[in-house]
This record gives structure tokens, sequence and C-alpha cells, in this order.
């Protein structure tokens, strides 16, 4: 049923509702009012009215069948093993339906030629079968890459703590996770994100109604889009959000869950937040430092017994790098339930009230609760644990050098402190020469027991110690096993002084950061549970993805997968990828011949690498040495020597004979938007090229300083009024012969570009869509369009373009950009908004970061796969740009099919941040859903199927 409301006014109607039911209220059972661009437009009747029939003559074989509704049907050419030999045609049917379907019509003949996808006549049939399907129909088949055990942050520490179901631990960098393992370090289930069946119980999310499915979905913040908590650091627009944590403090006590940073955030074990809102008070201190205001968040933070009291302490700040730490000489103490901010327990918050008196700190760094509720703070340069009673009374001090973190075992009271070097302005050379972890008695008699050395990784005793100061390092006491267990952040899993890359090379650093269990035995900490090597053993690459790129790739020939994150030139290129086979989940890591930004595949399995202005092509030998690789080179090729796409030493270089040189030089966010070739063989490029004459001579000058062999070749588009200069897009065909020059004009900044049989080109550009004079309602969101070469052009109305309009179109704007306003693109064949995350689309923190980005894809049928990352969801339209169906909904890491603890109906995909995709034509979609740290493969298949047999007595004549 339609809504009533006009057309016209749809979205703006949608876009004023949707920010105003912004609430914690859970999603409405009334009819949506979904704008016809985001209805899916197939009938979900998918049943044949009369069966596919062939007739034969000559080459050509016509299918003709008759379906009841106007569904979506896909046909194929396959041979006897169930491989696609011709991508013959897939659409809805009805009055938009895609050649070669006949419109309006639910009886349809369609002709095959007798080719193969790449235009040459089969001439022999026997095996061969045509299959007619209805009804795209996506399931979960099955997760892969994933260890709950992996890492998220380079440089943030994991943050944990233990209650009496399990330890829980919590980390964050741009996205979060907390994720809850039994005391012996077994995955038990993760508390956020939160489980799906549970979403409805976390009171106080942001939510809003979405015009895709009008259902009430929670709202995820900050730059990247990428976390439903609002505690931390990761919620601000700055363009350093993208590396925050949402805790910086955390603390459990029975079921409670305290996530603090700038603010409190509540959650419960079960993944709710516990009857309470989950959104709390601001728990940082504003301290006034060179005359301006400086924001303060804490490092440790612990509960009472009763779990009803918060403390927190550790509150620091680096003024500048290099600049040691300044540490507020504080303990703050709020109620948990309440919405009144925290007050001063203990010392000063004057960043001079230091002091060596009792009651007093010299940088504050943990604090603890012991089961009288007494509060323990550990007073790190005063070399000494100060003990309070809960009224805030000075009760004694406790001697014990360096504390740098504190545990209280549950039973017996036992104080535990480790010490190591944590860089603050008091600091002295070697003020902790070997990291320890000290067994003291209780508050009545605390003496010292024992001590074990500490395995910190890269523990550094100097004053002037690398940029994480001391603070990658921390330690948690679980007392809730036969004997004490240690759970130790070693280091940081993205080290300065190794930086995961030494002469191309992985180093061991993220696997020695990782979390590892040790327990007293004998005199010294036995491990008994090593995380990384787990992980390691499990999925191969125990590095975390930098910016959580994860861009996919399939080998149409193989049907594997490879995943390509960044590891050289500021982390945008891949020296390696990772090939996962989905049918026995192995993995293995796979060197490339040089370190690329990019990279395709082609029908025929070769393998089409790119950096900025070079593209090569070799026949791909996984496995071996890359050097062994043997180059395709294009017959329009040219000779380059030392081919990659670093320029700081950490990449790897290969002379090629044939490559092809393109008109591009490299942008300053280093990617350049994506490259494909057609099931035919045509590759499609975008190509950054700045229209600032003195900014690309510049350019210029930095590529030649920074030992780059040479630029790309010179091109200048021609010019009109409005036409955005961020690229040009260029096809190629597969001898490298030049297609279609320009053949996107005004092509704005994009993520991720494909190319049909038909040379169609789609893009998903970063402007927002807008829809009835309204943007959607997220700035972020961006388009995904199909085009003509040569037929469409981007307008801008904006003032960041060559030469300005003259006039505006009379047409409302397509979409818009933030910062640089209406963008129109007159000659598309369509426009598909509320896809991917557009980075630069907004105008606060400085103008965006499109460190974090999105990808789209396109199979051998013309369909695209474009991640709805806010929705949860994928959106699969065919070439005409009708919505077949949606693949995915909201859901965590234990949302994984039908036998998980939290299964989900419809396809049973859950997802929370799935920006990158790749299909393998009729076969899989895989997810890269990086808000859960895991792969999502999806089988692909149909609802109704009908074969009909080519060979025997069916058999085309013999050519």
């Amino acid at each position: 049923m339609r809504s009533s409301i006009p057309r016209r006014s749809l979205f703006a109607f949608w876009t004023i509702s949707a920010l105003a039911a912004i609430s914690a209220s859970p999603a409405r059972s009334a009819e949506p009012n979904v704008p016809d661009e985001f209805r899916v437009k197939r009938e979900a009747d998918f049943e044949f009215a009369a069966k596919p029939r062939m007739r034969i003559d000559g080459d050509r074989v016509a299918v003709e069948f008759e379906t009841t509704a106007f569904c979506d049907v896909t046909i194929a050419v396959e041979d006897a093993q169930g491989r696609i030999v011709r991508h013959l045609a897939s659409g809805v049917l009805g009055a938009a339906a895609p050649p070669p379907f006949a419109k309006g019509a639910k009886r349809q003949s369609i002709v095959w030629d007798g080719k193969d996808d790449g235009g040459r006549y089969i001439d022999d049939l026997g095996g061969l079968s045509i299959r007619v399907s209805l009804g795209l129909k996506p399931e979960f088949e099955k997760v892969l890459f994933w260890s709950p055990k992996k890492r998220i942050a380079r440089q943030n520490p994991p943050l944990i703590a233990a209650v009496e179901e399990g330890v829980l631990v919590c980390e964050g960098e741009g996205r979060d996770s907390i994720v809850l393992f039994d005391h012996a370090g077994e995955y038990v289930r993760t508390v956020y994100p939160f489980p799906a069946d549970k979403l409805d119980e976390v009171r106080g999310l942001k939510r809003a109604e979405f015009p895709q499915s009008g259902k009430s979905l929670p709202l995820k913040y900050g730059l990247v889009q990428a976390t439903l908590l609002n505690s931390g650091r990761n919620t601000g627009d700055g363009t350093l959000a993208k590396y925050e944590p949402a805790a910086t403090a955390f603390a459990a006590q029975g079921t409670r869950i305290a996530v603090v940073s700038e603010r409190l955030n509540r959650l419960a074990t079960d993944g709710t937040s516990g009857g309470l809102d989950i959104v709390g008070p601001e728990t940082s201190v504003t301290l006034l430092h060179r005359n301006e205001e400086t924001s303060v968040v804490p490092r440790s933070a612990a509960f009472d017994p009763a779990g009803k009291t918060l403390y927190l302490t550790g509150y620091h700040f680096r003024p500048e790098y290099p600049r040691p730490h300044h540490w507020v000489p504080c303990v703050l103490r709020m109620e948990y339930e309440s919405d009144e901010k925290p007050t001063l327990f203990a010392g000063s918050l004057e960043l001079d009230g230091f002091g060596t008196e009792p009651g007093k700190f010299r940088a504050p760094m943990s604090v603890a609760c012991d089961g009288q509720g007494r509060v323990y703070v550990a007073d790190y340069m005063n070399d000494r644990v100060q003990v309070f009673a809960p009224d805030g009374a000075f009760l004694k001090a406790i001697s014990v050098k360096k504390p740098a973190a504190l545990g209280i075992h549950h039973q017996t009271g036992e104080l535990f402190v480790g010490s190591w070097n944590v860089l603050n302005r008091f600091s002295d050379a070697g003020d902790v020469k070997e990291p320890l972890i000290t067994r003291l008695g209780s508050f009545d008699d605390p003496r010292e027991h024992e001590s074990w050395p500490m395995p910190l990784f890269e523990h550094h005793t100097a004053v002037f110690m690398n940029k994480f100061a001391g603070l990658q390092h921390d330690f948690a006491l679980d007392s809730h096993t036969a004997a004490p267990t240690f759970w130790l952040v070693p280091g940081a899993a993205g080290s300065v002084s190794k930086l995961l890359m030494v002469r191309g090379e992985m180093t061991k650093s993220p696997e020695a950061a990782s979390l590892k269990l040790y327990q007293p035995r004998d005199g010294r900490l036995a491990l008994v549970r090593d995380f990384g090597k787990e992980v390691a053993e499990a999925i191969e690459r125990v590095q975390p993805p930098v910016h959580s790129r994860q861009k996919l790739y399939v080998a149409p020939t193989t049907g594997k997968l490879y995943v390509f994150e960044g590891q050289a030139g500021v982390a945008k290129s891949s020296l390696s990828l990772l090939e996962i086979d989905p049918a026995t989940e192995t993995i293995r890591d796979v060197p490339l011949p040089f370190d690329c930004e990019d990279l395709a595949f082609d029908a025929n399995g070769l393998l089409y690498l790119r950096t900025d202005n070079v593209v090569g092509r070799f026949e791909p030998r996984f496995g071996s040495d890359p050097k062994t690789w043997q180059e395709v080179p294009f017959d329009y090729g040219e000779e380059r020597p030392a081919v990659g796409f670093s320029s700081s030493g950490d990449g790897r270089r290969r002379d090629l004979i044939g490559a092809l040189v393109m008109p591009a030089l490299r942008p300053g966010c280093f990617h350049q938007g994506g490259m494909a070739v057609s099931v035919n063989g045509n590759l499609v490029v975008p190509c950054y090229n700045n229209q600032d004459p003195v900014a690309r001579a510049e350019e210029m000058r930095e590529i030649r300083e920074a030992g780059e062999i040479a630029a790309g070749k010179k091109y200048t588009p021609p010019v009109y009024p409005g036409r955005i200069r961020w690229n040009e897009v260029h096809v190629w065909d597969r001898h490298g012969k030049v297609l279609f020059e320009d053949a996107v004009p005004g092509a704005p900044m994009m993520d991720g570009i494909a190319i049909d049989r038909d040379d169609a080109i789609y893009l998903m550009v970063t402007p927002n869509r807008v829809l009835d004079g309204e943007p959607y309602f997220l700035e972020r969101a961006e388009t995904l369009v199909k085009v003509r070469p040569a037929a469409a052009k981007f307008l801008s109305g904006g003032r960041n373009v060559q030469l300005p309009l003259a006039r505006r179109p009379e047409t409302p704007a397509d979409m818009r950009r933030g910062g640089d306003g209406s963008v129109w693109l007159e000659g598309a064949d369509w426009k598909y908004g509320g896809v991917g995350y557009g980075g630069f689309n907004s105008s606060k923190g400085g103008g965006g970061c499109a460190c974090w980005h999105a990808r789209f894809d396109l199979d051998f049928y013309a369909r695209s796969f474009a991640p709805e990352v806010d929705h949860y969801s994928v959106a699969v339209l065919d070439q005409a740009g009708n919505l077949i169906t949606r693949i995915g909904r909201y859901g965590n890491a234990d949302s994984a099919g039908p036998d998980s603890p939290v299964p989900l109906d419809g396809d049973g995909v859950g997802l929370f941040h799935a920006a990158y995709v790749a299909a393998h034509t009729d076969h899989r979609l895989f997810i890269a859903d990086v808000g859960n740290s895991r792969m999502v493969s999806v089988k692909l298949g149909y609802h109704r199927t009908e074969r009909l047999e080519l060979g025997g007595a069916n058999s085309a004549k013999a050519r």
C-alpha cells in the first residue's frame, strides 16, 4: 500500500519525521512510507505460469517462459560442472525491466546467440544447459576471517574487567567492541555491538526511521559513523576521531558495565543497558592550559562492591607531541545511576595541585575497590598506593615502586600491582628498569609477598619514550580462577619503532602485542594463553586493518576471496593479499609483485595491479615468489622501471615491460576510487588530475623528490561551466588501447567504479543523494549511478570549480556535497542513494576525512551490490536500477546463521558496519563487516529454478 502523502513531499516529510523520531522507541509496525527509489521492485511471487521451453534455430536459442508475477529473473548458460559460460540476463520484470527482457510483460522470450561471455561461439553444446531462475535468494553461509581474540586497535590498549561470569575485554579505534570471555579465555559472547535480540532493550540509543525500509534503527556517531556509543572522542567530527575509542576507562561489577571517556555509557553484560539510559553524564575534566580550555579524560575506573558508585582517575593529556603527559592529581566519584557529573573525591583538579602529603598525588594512574568499599589509588610518581574510606577519609599509604595498575583479589583482599614506565612530566630515566607484578597482602597487612617479571613487548626505559608513552601496556587481575590469572596487554599492535613493516616483511609486533594470560608458578609467570598465537593459527593475519579498510576481490575462475589491507605507502597500498578459500576456509598470505593501491581480476583470472599512475597485468601465481609472476603486457603498453606505490621505502618494486601509463597523479587521500575490468575485457580507471596548475606542479615536485620514477601522462580535459575537477574516467580495451577518453565528464570523488559488457559505467560517487529537494538525512552517505560513456556529465553549483556555473539548471539538484553545494548529473541512466560512506561530504571537522570509505561491486549480470552502511544492509540492483532485494540486517558476531546464539530471520545475515563487498556471480557475496571484525559469506541462490538441457537431441548443429 502506497502512502497517501504526495510523492513530491514524501522525502521531505520523511526527513523531518525521522529526525523527530530520534528516540529509544522500537520500530513501528505500520507499513513504512518508503520513497520509490528505495522500494524493492520485485513482486515476491516466484512461480512459473508457463515453464521454460526452448526453440533452436541454427546458432540461436530462444528461451520462452511466463511468470505469475513481476519478479526478478536470472538466466545463465552453464556447463556440466555448473560453471556459467554465459551470463545471459538478469533483472526485475515490469515496466522498467532491463534488456533483453520485454518491458511490462510476464511472458518472455530471451535469445542466446551461442556465444560465451568472451564473445566466442561455443561449438560443442554437450553438457550445457540453460538455467532460468526466479527470485534471488541470498542466505547466510558462513563466517570467514574471524577471531574474537584479534585486536581491533593499533595503539589504544584493550581495557579488561573481570566479573563472576567471566572477563570482559573492551577495545576501540573508530569502531568499538566489548567481548565476554570465560575465565579460561574462551569466547562466550559479544556484549557490544549489541545483540540483535537485545537492541530494543538498550535505552537511550539515538534512532531514526530510515527511508530504505521505514524501520527505526540506531544511528551511529562520529566522523566515521561506526559506533553506537557516545562516550568517547570517536564520536567527534575531527579528523583524529578515526583513531579514538569509546572507552579510555572501563569497569564492571556484577552485571553492570561502565564505559567511560568524555562521558559515561551504561551497559550490562547481557547486551542491554541494564534497564538504565545508556547515556550518562560527562566524565571529562575541563582545564585551562596555556590559555586554552582542554578536555581531559580518565584512564581508570572502578566500581564499589555494590556497583552503585564509580571512581575515576588517571586524567591525563599531552599538550603536544613529543612533550610528556600531564596528569591531573585527582580522583573523582560519581553515582552510576545518576545523571550528575562526578565530583572530587581526593586530590586536586588543579594541574599544579600535586603533592607528596597524604591525600595528594603525583600522576595517579589507577583506582580499585576492595570488598569493604575502600578505595585504592596508584600514586605513580609518589611510589605508593593510597587507600581511602568510602567517605574520602585517608586511611593509609602502601609503599610500592611506580604503581601503574591495580588489582584486588575478590576473596582474599590481596593487592596486586603492575609497575612499568609511563612517561609523564615528573619522569626520570629508568624509573622502572624491569616491569613487575607485585603481590602484597590485604589492607590489614599489605606487606610485599612476591613479585614476578612482567613480560611486556618493547618496554621503554628512557624518559623520552615512544609516542605511546607506556600507555600501550596494561594488566588486569582475574581472581575467579584457582590461581590468580593476569590478563596482560604487552604493547601496541601498531608499534612506532617497527611500524608493522620492516623491509617489506611483516614483523611479529601484532602477535607479540596481543592479549596474553599468565599465572604465577614456581616463582615466575607462566603463559597459559596467547591470543596472538591463536589468532595467527586461526586466521593468519594478526595485524588490525588500518582505517578499517578491507577491500575485497574475487577471482572469477576459482571463486577464492582476496582481502586487501593497507601495509605500505601511508598504509594505503598492499604488499600482499590474504587469500581465503570459501570452501575449505583456509587462509594464506600471498605476496604481490609490487605494492599497489588497487587491483582487479578479469574474467579469465588475470590480475591487474595499480599504483597512482600505472597499471600492470599478471598471470597470478599465488603462493610463489612474486618475482616469478609472468607479466601479461598490454600491446599498447610501455616499459616502466621500478613500479610501486610507496615512496617511503616500505614498499616493493617491479620492472614492467608493457605497463599501461595513465594520466593520473596521487591525491592527498591516496585512494583513487577503484578500477574494474568488464566481462569482455575492457578496463575502466578513474585518474586523479588536479585542476589547479600550481597545485599540480607542487605534486609533480613532491613526486620527483620522493624518488618516483615518473608521473603519469599529462591530460587536460575540456572545461565547461560547473565542471568538477577531481579526476577523469578513462576506458581501455584488453590491448591497452583507449576506447573512451574522459568517459564521465566532471566525475567527482568516488568509492568504486565498474563497467558492464555494454560499456555502461557504474560509479559510487561521494556526493549525497537528493530526493524531492531534500538530501538524504545522513550527509556522509553516497550515491550509486549508472551512465553511458560520453552521454552524461556532472555539474557543480559550488565555488570549487574552474569555471563556475553562470546559471544553475532549472531541475532540482540530484546530489549535494558538504561545502560544495548542489550537484547535478545530466544524462544518467539511474541514481540510487543512501549507500557507502563519503568522508568528505561533511563540512565539519575541517572538511571531513576519507581514510574510511566503502566499495560496491558489479557482477557479470551487471547487478550492483552496494553497501548501505548505515542501514546495516547491502542493496542489490539490476542493470536498470531496480532494487531486487536487500541483504542483511542489524546483528553482531553472535548472529551467524540459524544455529548461532542469536539467529536472524530472513536471509540470516547480521551486519554492523559493512562497507566492502565482492560478488562471485550466482555463487556468493562476500561482505567485509569490520564492525563485527569478520567476513560474511552469503550464498546466492534462487527461490525457483528450471533447467533446459542443450546437449543430446536438443543440441544445436556443429559449426
